[in-house]
């Protein structure tokens, strides 16, 4: 039975919880503003007494907190998900953290925890690896397990954007076309190399894309499906990662064509060689007709942008920009921008959960859209001048 009294300015918590021996104890958990606050507590706290919970601040460690949440909240969510959170908690075991009472965790220690990470890891992974205990802990404090979240007003390091590399349209026109020349020994790469440069998938979208989903007669795609890798190096099918991610969109004809060649050596295939290769009938394969994992995407584009610059190298033209797989996908918003398409229209195509996402990724991209405004009123009748006001 739990009761709440005064302790101090604020309101206490008593319960008892029985040992796993079978003895019962009693415990006192402090720290609530109001009587309200401690009583919603309270009754968390009866429910949980019966399990044999201990919920003494006192005692109770960063680590423990973080254990007890993952094992009460976090197997319902995805095994991607859920695989990440494991991997983070282990990760922090490594540091002080782990064993550090909650109740001197504060701003300090956590810019200390912050400092110690990025020694091993870049800033945005350490941010990335402290999710399990920010949220462990603000899920304790709402259980009642704990009286207060002790990170609830914590500040999280500025994460710089990584720089965007945005290739030209006479950079995408050269990769493309040794991406196609039999004599990179790349060819097999067009296809997700065509995707990304002319519908902005991401790479888990290419990886996901199954040829059931390529309309030939519409010249559209559909993608309802992303492979993604868990901690522990595994790939996972899920959903995309927004449900706007969840899109159809339309591609250009001669990209329709090569996927069209591609899809008729899929058919060529016997059904034993699919069922032993590509049961899911994955669009993007290597020449062995597996389909691409996600490490190897970056390989062969590596590669490409290597054999160019070699051979700009040689002609004394200046060197083409190395992006990664994913700057691609920057490359086709900045294409559509360089053609005027509207930020919302760029939006659907990207899959963004928001316009606000596009214009703050490539709002530096459309600084002519100001200038265009007054442009298209020059181009019209100008209206007569307007009298003095007096």
């Amino acid at each position: 039975m739990a009761s709440v009294g005064r302790y101090g300015k604020g309101y206490s918590i008593r319960y008892w919880y029985e040992t796993e021996t079978g003895e019962y104890k009693q415990k006192r958990v402090c720290g609530f503003k109001t009587k309200e606050e401690a009583w919603a507590a309270a009754k968390s706290l009866e429910m949980k007494s019966s399990a044999g919970i201990e919920v003494n601040i006192k005692n109770m460690t960063c680590g423990e907190v973080m254990e007890r949440w993952f094992a009460e909240h976090v197997p319902g969510l995805a095994p991607t998900t859920v695989a990440k959170y494991n991997d983070g908690i282990d990760k922090l075991e490594r540091y002080f953290v782990s064993e550090l009472p909650v109740k001197k965790l504060n701003q300090a220690r956590f810019n200390l925890l912050i400092e110690q990470l990025t020694k091993d890891v870049a800033l945005s992974t350490a941010v990335s690896n402290t999710e399990p205990l920010r949220l462990s802990l603000s899920w304790a404090a709402a259980q009642g397990i704990i009286p207060v979240n002790p990170l609830a007003s914590v500040k999280l390091p500025n994460v710089p954007n990584k720089l965007q590399v945005i290739l030209s349209d006479d950079d995408v026109d050269e990769l493309v076309a040794a991406a196609t020349s039999p004599a990179r020994r790349c060819t097999d790469y067009r296809i997700p190399l065509l995707l990304v440069l002319y519908g902005g998938l991401r790479r888990e979208e290419c990886a996901g894309l199954r040829w059931e989903k390529v309309d030939f007669k519409k010249n559209r795609i559909t993608i309802s499906e992303a492979v993604v890798m868990t901690p522990d190096g595994k790939e996972h099918i899920k959903d995309p990662k927004t449900k706007l991610s969840s899109r159809t969109i339309s591609l250009p004809r001669f990209v329709m064509d090569e996927l069209e060649t591609e899809y008729a050596k899929f058919l060529s295939r016997s059904d034993e060689y699919i069922m032993k290769n590509n049961p899911a009938h994955r669009v993007c394969v290597t020449s062995t007709g597996e389909p691409y994992s996600l490490k190897s995407y970056s390989h062969p584009l590596k590669r490409l942008i290597r054999e160019i610059n070699a051979q700009r190298e040689s002609d004394k033209k200046p060197r083409m920009p190395s992006p990664s797989f994913h700057d691609l996908r920057h490359t086709h918003a900045a294409m559509l921008i360089r053609r005027n398409v509207q930020p919302k229209i760029i939006q659907e195509r990207l899959g963004h959960a928001s316009i606000k996402i596009t214009m703050d990724l490539y709002g530096y991209l459309m600084p002519g859209l100001q200038d265009s405004v007054a442009v298209l009123f020059d181009d019209e009748k100008k209206p007569p001048n307007l009298r003095a006001v007096k």
